[in-house]
């Protein structure tokens, strides 16, 4: 089901680190939205923080992942004598965070759009899982289908949310959605070219970085 990818040799460690940083943000974020649920009691800050914690735990999967590769990689270059693990952890790891990350976002889609009913949202996250599953090539079909959802049906709603209040906030969380979308489409294309990984992995970490911004200011009021 899952193709491998690697990174830029001269990238190594670095998306690494804008992982962690992206990581961070999405769980303080998610545990920021768990606090409002427990203030407010309102069901749709309880979704969004499973959101952002699903999120969170893709990222540190693909982490994982890439450690692996990574040491694999170092062991065919002679570098290191032994893997830190075998391929089947490494294709188990992408496996997942492409599960915990899908699911994320559809059940983003379905606060976003206020769909109602466990059944509805189930089978949408089936049927897209299926169809990644079937294609020839599933690790970037899993991203370009990340890049429709988030385009075509997340941002829309932020972006409409900006052009009621107009206010920096909802600015920063229509960009993020805006970035996140075009690093899956990068992300996507990295079978063509490593660079895009690169640019990927950049764009990614800004968007949560916007967010994080939009947590601060909401901080701060």
């Amino acid at each position: 089901m899952v193709s491998l990818v690697f990174s830029p040799i001269w990238f190594f460690g670095f998306d690494s680190v804008f992982d962690f940083i992206s990581i961070i943000i999405t769980l303080l974020i998610g545990f920021y939205s768990y606090k409002i649920y427990k203030l407010t009691g309102k069901k749709s800050y309880f979704y969004l923080y499973i959101v952002f914690l699903l999120l969170g735990l893709g990222l540190v999967l693909k982490s994982f992942a890439n450690l692996g590769m990574y040491y694999d990689l170092l062991h065919k270059l002679g570098v290191i004598d032994t893997r830190l693990f075998g391929y089947q952890i490494t294709a188990l790891a992408l496996f997942t965070y492409v599960l915990t990350t899908l699911l994320g976002y559809i059940i983003l889609v379905a606060l976003t759009l206020k769909l109602q009913g466990k059944r509805i949202i189930s089978l949408l996250f089936l049927l897209v899982f299926l169809t990644i599953l079937l294609a020839k090539n599933s690790f970037m079909f899993f991203h370009l289908i990340s890049f429709i959802i988030i385009m075509f049906y997340v941002m829309p709603y932020f972006y409409d949310n900006y052009r009621k209040v107009k206010t920096n906030m909802a600015f920063l969380v229509f960009t993020c959605f805006f970035l996140l979308g075009a690093s899956h489409l990068l992300f996507a294309l990295v079978f063509y070219s490593t660079q895009f990984y690169v640019s990927g992995v950049i764009l990614q970490m800004v968007g949560y970085l916007m967010l994080l911004v939009n947590l601060i200011l909401v901080h701060k009021q």
